[in-house]
């Protein structure tokens, strides 16, 4: 079951700045459900930070990275 989950969420994952941070947005059929912000440090994730809460997530000022 838990495979099944990650895979949906996995399908709905975009790169995002999140909060002016690196991060990842889950987003099915529209509606950010997860987002995960990362602290990389020497080229390896050093923290990071899951985001579920409906509240929080509707407050978070997410972005579209430029691209490189």
């Amino acid at each position: 079951m838990e495979t099944l989950l990650l895979t949906r969420n996995a399908l709905s994952a975009g790169v995002a700045l999140v909060e002016g941070r690196v991060g990842l947005v889950v987003v099915p059929r529209g509606r950010m459900v997860l987002a995960l912000t990362l602290v990389v440090r020497e080229g390896r994730t050093a923290e990071y930070s899951v985001i579920a809460d409906s509240r929080r997530l509707a407050g978070l000022d997410v972005a579209v990275p430029p691209a490189v």
